[in-house]
């Protein structure tokens, strides 16, 4: 092609004439067609899959629906996190966080407090003398 050449030159034409001259460099850019494809289509897309596996996975009329690969990995469609249906991506996505968050909370309450030895309430250390009171009365180390 020349400089300002209105010539179409599609993808068959471009395979056809690579192929015979340098095949390994045809088949990447038949790899890179499906990659376009894949990414330009929103009812078609690649495995959540680390190491990537190189399978796509292709949906007729809803994107937002679980699905499951040859291996048995089940996953969301529409946000290629684990299968939470009926629950929308968001909400998950809501629910995962607001689960992070709580673990947090649970490590504070196993660093910073202790159980009484009397009852079975838990007791915060506040201040900086190691010596604890329970409400019940009951001091403690």
């Amino acid at each position: 092609m020349a400089h300002k050449c209105n010539t179409i030159c599609d993808e068959t034409i471009i395979t056809n004439l690579v192929r015979k001259r340098h095949p390994d460099l045809a088949e990447k850019f038949d790899c890179f067609l499906l990659g376009l494809y894949i990414e330009d289509n929103k009812m078609v897309k690649w495995f959540p899959i680390a190491p990537h596996c190189g399978n796509a996975i292709h949906v007729e009329d809803d994107e937002f629906c679980a699905v499951e690969c040859s291996r048995g990995l089940q996953f969301c469609f529409s946000c290629l996190a684990d299968a939470h249906s009926p629950c929308s991506c968001l909400m998950w996505e809501l629910w995962t966080k607001k689960c992070c968050d709580e673990s947090e909370t649970v490590n504070w309450i196993t660093v910073d407090t202790k159980p009484c030895p009397k009852c079975p309430k838990t007791v915060e250390k506040s201040g900086d003398c190691n010596l604890v009171c329970c409400i019940c009365g009951q001091a403690f180390w």
